[in-house]
């Protein structure tokens, strides 16, 4: 299945820079270790984002070096700066350090006095990222379980928990274990229904990932309603995008496995609409899906090479 199946990464929402952050404040930033620790932060930030991950992790080691010398190693900037250090270790496949750092992190913030259990949580989805990658599922469980414990009561935290519940989904069926994969799909969903609409950022991606799970299991009905769903939702707030024709693209596959080639063909029509309005003709997106159209439309027939 030509699928977009994505893991959702919690990372932007919890590698934070240190409180009171004033970037670009001038010669005076030096009395106030806390501006200049938060520029280091925002720095190695901004790097990370543009893939220069060497730079990322040094900007976010003299933010480290900073709080040693000025507030010590137990408050939460300590923390956070190793959970920023961790995710470009984990970026950069440096997973042993990775690893050790969240590690840290964990064990800092867990001694701050009034850390929140939000950022426990985020760090912990950080690490259960890194044993994912390290192809070690039983320890990216236990990791999600234990930010459950933390935030899954707590109503301000609905997405999130949507979020962990819908990765804790993916482990499970990478382990086998298809009754609680079903499990932690429906709690997926429970969530994010009680989440408020404005507060829904990651939406569509839970939906589209949801909906991967159950084409794979067979469940093409409820497959294709989540994906549905995920479309109406991309469309009401982010427009017509690149997000809005990839749903679509999948909703395609989920059509023609269920032998509904008019719904199959109606996706796809769509979805080449869509990238002819972002990219143009000539785009490979754009002829590509052109391409895949002709071929659904006339199975029999060879697509031209120049079509």
């Amino acid at each position: 299945m030509g699928e977009t199946k994505r893991n959702i990464d919690m990372t932007n929402q919890t590698e934070r820079p240190a409180e009171n952050a004033t970037p670009g404040a001038g010669p005076e930033i030096a009395a106030d270790p806390r501006q200049m620790i938060a520029a280091c932060n925002e720095l190695g930030a901004m790097y990370r984002e543009t893939g220069q991950y060497s730079l990322s992790l040094e900007a976010f080691a003299n933010a480290r070096s900073l709080i040693r010398e000025t507030l010590g190693t137990g408050c939460a900037e300590y923390a956070a700066t190793l959970n920023n250090m961790a995710g470009t270790c984990r970026l950069m496949k440096d997973y042993a350090q990775a690893e050790a750092l969240f590690t840290e992190a964990l064990d800092t913030c867990q001694n701050t006095a009034g850390e929140e259990n939000g950022f426990l949580a985020g760090v912990l989805c950080n690490l259960s990222l890194t044993y994912r990658e390290m192809n070690l599922p039983g320890k990216a469980i236990d990791c999600l379980n234990q930010a459950l414990a933390l935030i899954g009561p707590l109503p301000e935290h609905l997405q999130e928990t949507a979020v962990i519940y819908n990765n804790l989904t993916k482990l499970y069926h990478m382990t086998g274990d298809k009754t609680q994969a079903r499990f932690c799909l429906t709690r997926a969903l429970q969530a994010l229904g009680k989440c408020p609409e404005a507060e829904r950022t990651h939406c569509a991606e839970i939906l589209n990932s949801l909906a991967g799970y159950l084409y794979a299991e067979g469940d093409c009905e409820t497959a294709a309603a989540l994906y549905r769903r995920s479309a109406r939702h991309t469309k009401r707030f982010f427009g017509e995008n690149a997000d809005y024709g990839e749903t679509l693209q999948n909703l395609r596959w989920v059509y023609e496995k269920m032998g509904e080639y008019e719904k199959a063909l109606d996706a796809l029509a769509d979805a080449e609409k869509v990238y002819l309005a972002l990219y143009g003709p000539s785009h490979d997106r754009t002829r590509a899906v052109r391409e895949d159209l002709e071929r659904l439309a006339h199975p029999d027939r060879d697509t031209p090479a120049n079509a």
